[in-house]
């Protein structure tokens, strides 16, 4: 069982890349109670896109995680990008991408909660299992 749940979402509208990002991040603890909640609005331009979103997103989670969390718990991340899943779970090799950025700051706060003796993984869902971060990142952007 794991102490906190996850899920984090992040979008590119009206156009993706280029358009005005935004993010959603909630977390739950292991009662399905509800700790936090947030989204926001991204800057618009060409370097904007879903991915950057999305790990802005999984970043500024990780971020909350390390001041909720303590020495021993576990977290169960999820959301409905493959490549921030995929990558922030050493399976896919990161290359270069928009992204980099919020990446290399989404690993540095994974990093934190490790340290901290904080068990973190990823866990792709489909997007309808990740719902309520959708809806705070597509309202945003």
């Amino acid at each position: 069982m794991h102490n906190l749940y996850g899920w984090f979402d992040g979008s590119c509208t009206p156009y993706n890349p280029g358009g005005y990002g935004g993010w959603g991040i909630v977390l739950k603890n292991s009662d399905n109670e509800l700790i936090h909640k947030d989204g926001g609005k991204l800057e618009k331009g060409p370097h904007m896109s879903n991915n950057v979103a999305e790990y802005f997103a999984v970043a500024d989670l990780l971020e909350l995680i390390g001041t909720v969390a303590a020495k021993g718990w576990s977290v169960l991340i999820r959301g409905d990008s493959n490549l921030v899943i995929n990558q922030m779970s050493g399976k896919w090799k990161v290359k270069k991408g928009m992204y980099l950025e919020q990446f290399h700051r989404a690993q540095k706060e994974l990093m934190k909660l490790q340290k901290m003796g904080i068990a973190v993984t990823f866990e792709w869902v489909p997007r309808e299992q990740n719902q309520e971060a959708d809806e705070l990142s597509v309202s945003a952007g």
